[in-house]
């Protein structure tokens, strides 16, 4: 019987974006345009994973 390697735990990275950049971010989400239903449902859509 052969033992198995333990398996080495991947290092942690931590991504992020610098305040301006994040600025940038929203700013552009904000100007999206709204005025047809598809429109609105991008915007949706796009928002959502940043206002979680």
């Amino acid at each position: 019987m052969s033992r198995q390697r333990a398996r080495k735990a991947k290092p942690c990275v931590t991504r992020f974006l610098e305040d301006d950049l994040w600025q940038a971010v929203k700013t552009s989400i904000e100007a999206m345009p709204r005025d047809t239903a598809r429109e609105q449902n991008h915007y949706a859509r796009v928002r959502w994973p940043i206002s979680q």
